[in-house]
């Protein structure tokens, strides 16, 4: 609360599943009540993947990537007791279709920079909620940008204020995007 933060996201996938479940399930007695998201970027298979979505879940709020794919997430998600969030394989209008079809993932985190500016997210935002898809926006290319200008040593710093300052951004275009894009309050009670 006195930082401001709502959720951690771990960045998984490197050492043995079990113990970046370890990992998440200290958080959880750390942090209680705090959502916690892991992100392997799909270096595990589909079995292992349910293994560590059975495993945590009632402890994630989400499993982002865990395996590549749709067909794989799409297994995953058959068995997950957790949403699968994705940056990775739906990441353009035509990807939404065979996402829906196989029910890969309940959350598509974009960057409106790959989807083609605020107008294209807005398009975005009403396909997802008329399929019941989640919708968080990201920031990409400030993330790189930030990281290849920080010094090795201090990568990890710039990272956590490079994040900080993307969450910031995220909620200003939150509240941004409708009054840009011409959404008002009445279309909320429709």
């Amino acid at each position: 609360d006195e930082y401001g933060f709502t959720a951690i996201k771990v960045k998984g996938g490197v050492f043995a599943p079990e113990e970046e479940m370890a990992g998440i399930e200290a958080l959880a007695r750390a942090f209680p009540g705090v959502p916690l998201r892991l992100d392997p970027n799909a270096a595990w298979t589909p079995q292992t993947s349910i293994k560590v979505a059975t495993g945590l879940a009632g402890i994630l709020e989400y499993l982002e990537d865990p395996t590549p794919g749709l067909d794989g997430m799409a297994e995953v998600a058959a068995e997950a007791k957790m949403p699968l969030a994705t940056n990775m394989c739906v990441v353009a209008f035509d990807h939404l279709d065979p996402a829906v079809r196989k029910n890969s993932v309940s959350v598509v985190l974009s960057d409106h920079h790959y989807w083609g500016g605020l107008q294209r997210s807005r398009l975005l935002a009403g396909i997802c909620d008329t399929f019941g898809l989640g919708l968080s926006i990201t920031v990409a290319p400030l993330t790189a940008t930030v990281l290849d200008a920080a010094d090795d040593r201090h990568v990890g710093i710039a990272s956590g204020v490079n994040n900080a300052i993307a969450r910031a951004a995220g909620l200003l275009a939150v509240a941004l995007i409708p009054a840009v894009s011409g959404i008002s309050g009445q279309v909320y009670t429709d």
